[in-house]
């Protein structure tokens, strides 16, 4: 693989590829955790782009020796039993099922983790929460962490299009701010032809609405984003978007950084007259990670 290649990919499309080298070399080996979700394409922080999860019944001590040196990645092997019908081939990598991978992740992860890879689930999967609830916990009720799984599911929602949205959203509600309506729509008062929507909405008696926006260099700098548009002219139409949503609803923007160290988040919101109150009790519990157990404690410690 060519240095620039490798240098230009970020840090979940290198761990992926890592994956898919080591899954090359040891074609029995099934993957899981993160990595598990990374193949799936969910919603996965970087912060676990540093590991390589795999079960460890599907891989010789032979196999092991030496991985991590060779990868320059930390491989982890995880004691899990799992049922054959657990296991499928992704892009001929073997990962454990959809469903079941959702699973895993979000019962060890922190809150804000753990619901970016539930919204995405609920993007992607075609189920409803209440579905991919009672699946996973007529399957695996008895697995550590199933409780924490259900509190996490509770508050997910398909309509987050981002991880980091979903990041955002959790801090939030782990600080007892008003949980928001997610893309919500405002009409072009000037030309009804547009319809400009916000990442998420909260609805102000006797005022403006208030909206949040998780700013990214994306939208100047993407292809994807840009559309063949040049950097200034989609600049120019985001000026121009915000002038018109400024009749209805003042913008609260923030980026991911501020979300990551909470207080600037939650500081901006206070001063836009966000409504917060006390944080939802089992929220609160949620930050009691011996409820994973101390092997992934880390993981649920992570933020």
């Amino acid at each position: 693989m060519r240095q620039g290649y490798w240098d230009a990919l970020n840090a979940n499309q290198r761990v992926l590829h890592v994956i898919r080298g080591l899954a090359n070399l040891h074609p029995a080996w099934v993957f899981c955790f993160a990595s598990a979700a990374a193949v799936h394409g969910l919603e996965t922080s970087y912060l676990l782009a540093n590991e390589v999860h795999v079960i460890a019944q599907h891989a010789s001590s032979a196999a092991r020796r030496g991985e991590a040196v060779k990868s320059g990645y930390r491989v982890i092997y995880h004691a899990l039993s799992v049922r054959d019908e657990d296991i499928e081939r992704v892009d001929g990598v073997s990962v454990t099922a959809f469903d079941r991978t959702v699973f895993d992740c979000v019962r060890i992860l922190s809150f804000p983790l753990g619901l970016a890879i539930a919204d995405s689930a609920l993007r992607r999967g075609g189920c409803s929460r209440d579905e991919v609830l009672e699946n996973a916990l007529n399957l695996w009720s008895g697995c550590v962490g199933a409780a924490r799984f259900a509190t996490v599911m509770r508050w997910a929602n398909p309509l987050s299009e981002n991880g980091g949205e979903s990041y955002a959203r959790a801090i939030m509600l782990e600080n007892g701010v008003a949980e928001p309506e997610l893309q919500y729509e405002y009409v072009d008062r000037i030309d009804p032809a547009y319809v400009y929507r916000v990442d998420c909405r909260w609805e102000m008696k006797g005022a403006l609405d208030v909206g949040g926006e998780l700013d990214g260099i994306e939208k100047t700098s993407s292809p994807e984003m840009l559309r063949g548009k040049s950097a200034q002219e989609a600049l120019r139409k985001e000026r121009e978007r915000e002038s018109r949503l400024a009749l209805d609803v003042r913008l609260a923007r923030f980026t991911f950084a501020e979300a990551r160290a909470v207080k600037p988040l939650i500081q901006l919101l206070d001063a836009f007259g966000v409504p917060r109150g006390i944080p939802c009790p089992e929220l609160t519990l949620l930050r009691d990670t011996s409820a994973v157990g101390p092997r992934y404690s880390m993981y649920a410690e992570l933020r």
